[in-house]
């Protein structure tokens, strides 16, 4: 077991994965805006559900499925992170959590799944479009992605490079690392896999993407960040103006995007 550097999960017995954080990712606005999305799309009673969480890191929101009565598979690439998922395991009494060691691009060779939870995934891959149709051939239901996008405009201070089209759709470079060995690799538990830059997609060309995957239906959730109030005053001409021409105010380039499936096929169980 490594350190863990992303979620702090609560055990059975009270104690938790980084003590040193005062919040549990069960109370953290994101997650819990994910739970509140599953129980509005599939009803309060989850249990039955399979769903499969990608790039699961440390587990933490595999754990959280897996609670509400979900039959959850997390996928994970890093022996590192994986590992630790695995203790989180071991520290649970919850026989519908189960973790592989795998890249996400197999995750054909796992069946059929109802949902495919994708969070903080695309965002490190050099071909998303491909990703989210290879996704789109995994899962029955629906997908739920929540990822950074790239502006169309400049952002300079986020690193990432010009407005370009790669798949077919716009988008914009970013670097991930210069590691050449699998240690290396092993040791960036943040970053990509096998790819050394990433291709993030504009938040059209991510629904667009997503449609194309074969969900009919494709919607974008708005409470992830956990904002209670949102700003209600009305930017004058001058303001607008400046906020185009500068990076003074820079715009969170997050969100959450879900596509529905209208026509459903039987899923396979975990096995």
């Amino acid at each position: 077991m490594g350190q863990f550097v992303a979620r702090n999960i609560l055990f059975d017995d009270g104690t938790v994965t980084m003590p040193g954080r005062p919040t549990l990712l069960v109370d953290e606005p994101r997650c819990q805006a994910t739970m509140r999305l599953l129980r509005a799309l599939w009803g309060a009673d989850l249990a039955g559900s399979i769903i499969i969480d990608l790039g699961c890191l440390e587990g933490g929101y595999s754990v959280e499925f897996a609670r509400a009565g979900m039959s959850v598979l997390g996928i994970e690439v890093r022996r590192n992170n994986f590992e630790n998922c695995c203790y989180v395991q071991s520290r649970l009494s919850l026989p519908n959590l189960q973790f592989i060691h795998d890249d996400v691009w197999n995750l054909s060779d796992y069946g059929l799944h109802d949902i495919g939870f994708c969070c903080g995934l695309l965002y490190h891959l050099d071909e998303p479009r491909r990703f989210l149709q290879l996704l789109g051939s995994c899962v029955n239901k629906a997908v739920i992605v929540n990822t950074h996008f790239a502006p169309w405009r400049p952002e300079e201070r986020m690193g990432l490079g010009k407005l370009s089209s790669h798949e077919g759709l716009p988008g914009r470079w970013i670097g991930e690392h210069e590691a050449t060995s699998h240690a290396e690799r092993e040791s960036l538990k943040l970053a990509s896999w096998n790819n050394r830059r990433s291709f993030w997609l504009t938040r059209e060309g991510i629904i667009q993407a997503i449609k194309d995957a074969g969900f009919n239906l494709v919607l974008e959730q708005c409470d992830a960040a956990g904002v209670e109030r949102y700003d209600q005053t009305v930017p004058t001409d001058e303001v607008l103006l400046k906020d185009l021409l500068s990076n003074e105010r820079r715009t969170f380039l997050r969100s959450v995007f879900i596509g529905i499936r209208d026509n459903p096929v039987a899923p396979t169980a975990i096995g």
